[in-house]
């Protein structure tokens, strides 16, 4: 893949991890969210998808798939 998109959506959010910010290998995705991004999803049911390019303007995509976001009770940052 060219080009490689990871979305989240869920509780009224959406958030884009793209490239760099993916480690990508060649049947598994790793995406990390900081801590203001994960505190930025409410407890419930979200959604995930990855979707990716190829140079010769081919693209791709999985189905979403329903995540659980865990309850936080601490909602800030931790220094």
């Amino acid at each position: 893949a060219n080009h490689v998109y990871v979305t989240f959506d869920g509780g009224g959010r959406t958030l884009t991890k793209v490239d760099s910010e993916l480690s990508v290998s060649a049947r598994q995705i790793g995406v990390f969210l900081t801590q203001e991004e994960s505190l930025g999803f409410i407890e419930g049911q979200s959604k995930v998808q990855a979707n990716w390019t190829y140079s010769d303007g081919r693209r791709g995509g999985s189905k979403p798939k329903p995540i659980e976001v865990g309850e936080q009770l601490l909602g800030r940052v931790l220094p």
